[in-house]
């Protein structure tokens, strides 16, 4: 490290605090700065200041103790690495610390200088290479989203007019069709449906991850949503055999309006009930509802398909991933419909989840949305 390094020492002993500094003057090369804070709350307003490149914290302050003021002091500033310099010899503390985060456990007694500037150099390395893989992932991230979306706009006109010309055979306006030919185009339909619901998915994950996503917000008869939604994939699963239902009695009145971006909203659903229908077999069943409580308007999709594996409850939501099921590669798509899902609701102010009830079958995602006009009503995010 050819850097000059900032360290912030806290500690409430003035004399253990010249022993330590002393100690980092001689075993540490680049010193820049050494700042000293006696108490928690210096700790934490210092570190609200940009400048300091690790801390060495002492667990015995005045207005702290124990392991709770690691974890404040690294609530603080994530980004700072943390060596803990303790008069507390235990083991059990120690290792509790390190697994909560700390680079280091370094006892007062029994440091010395040499210890102490290792400790101090190897944190800060530890750091930057978190930092450094980090950052890594974030520019593969972005390379791969730019990829898909430039990809998705290139496809999009193709398909369009694959799907043009597929119509015009279906329809028989080229010419009568067979029982056999109606099934291959039926078929080539799906497919092109499927298509462009995963580019669709693509361009609004692009516009996602980039922050452009524009979410326009007003006052929306959710149960309308809900209808139109339900009639855009009844054919698909009257054909399949699985049956669609609409929950209108929401138990306690009248459904009040949603604050929300209907064309957001009507994603979310789509991809919900596609996601529905697809993984339900024939004779299944999907039902739709809506209800409110407190938090806003709630809306649920119960399917009777195959479920979600319990070790990925918590992945489903994850940008990519796809559960793999029994004989088949994986649930299907890119991986993206249920993140896209995840941000469109939460930019929107509502929260989705799935929701686990180990006695029934299938899957049942619930999401909300705001009633009452955020403190940000009508503006464009």
């Amino acid at each position: 490290m050819t850097n000059a390094i900032n360290l912030l020492l806290v500690e409430d002993s003035p004399s253990d605090a010249r022993l330590l500094e002393s100690y980092l003057q001689e075993g540490l090369l680049g010193v820049g700065s050494i700042e000293r804070e006696a108490t928690l709350e210096g700790a934490l307003a210092r570190l609200g200041r940009d400048g300091i490149d690790a801390v060495l914290l002492d667990l015995g302050l005045p207005d702290s103790s124990g392991l709770d003021t690691f974890r404040q002091v690294a609530a603080s500033n994530p980004t700072v690495p943390i060596v803990i310099v303790s008069g507390l010899n235990d083991a059990r503390v120690a290792e509790e610390a390190v697994a909560l985060g700390a680079q280091d456990y370094v006892l007062k007694d029994t440091a010395a200088p040499k210890d102490l500037a290792r400790a101090v150099t190897y944190a800060i390395r530890r750091r930057q290479v978190i930092e450094d893989g980090e950052r890594v992932k974030r520019e593969q991230l972005d390379a791969k989203d730019r990829f898909l979306s430039h990809v998705s706009h290139e496809l999009r006109a193709p398909l369009a007019a694959v799907h043009q010309f597929v119509s015009l055979v279906a329809d028989e306006t080229a010419g009568p069709l067979g029982d056999e030919q109606r099934e291959c185009l039926a078929i080539a339909m799906r497919n092109i449906g499927q298509l462009a619901q995963m580019i669709g998915d693509l361009l609004v994950m692009g516009r996602v991850n980039s922050g452009v996503v524009e979410i326009r917000a007003e006052n929306t008869h959710i149960l309308s949503l809900i209808e139109e939604c339900v009639t855009t994939f009844k054919s698909a699963a009257d054909e399949k055999g699985v049956n669609v239902d609409v929950d209108t009695d929401v138990g306690g009145g009248a459904l009040p309006d949603a604050w929300c971006d209907p064309v957001r909203t009507t994603e979310v659903l789509n991809n919900l009930l596609d996601n529905a229908v697809k993984f339900t077999s024939s004779g299944g069943s999907v039902a739709v509802s809506a209800s409110h409580d407190e938090r806003g308007v709630r809306v649920a999709v119960q399917d009777t398909g195959r479920g979600v594996q319990p070790e990925n409850r918590e992945r489903i939501f994850e940008q990519y991933f796809r559960e793999a099921g029994d004989g088949d590669s994986g649930r299907g798509g890119l991986g993206i419909g249920l993140f896209v899902c995840r941000e469109l609701v939460e930019r929107q102010g509502g929260r989705i989840w799935l929701e686990v009830d180990p006695a029934a079958r299938g899957a049942r995602f619930e999401f909300t949305l705001p009633t009452v006009v955020p403190a940000l009503a009508g503006a464009t995010r």
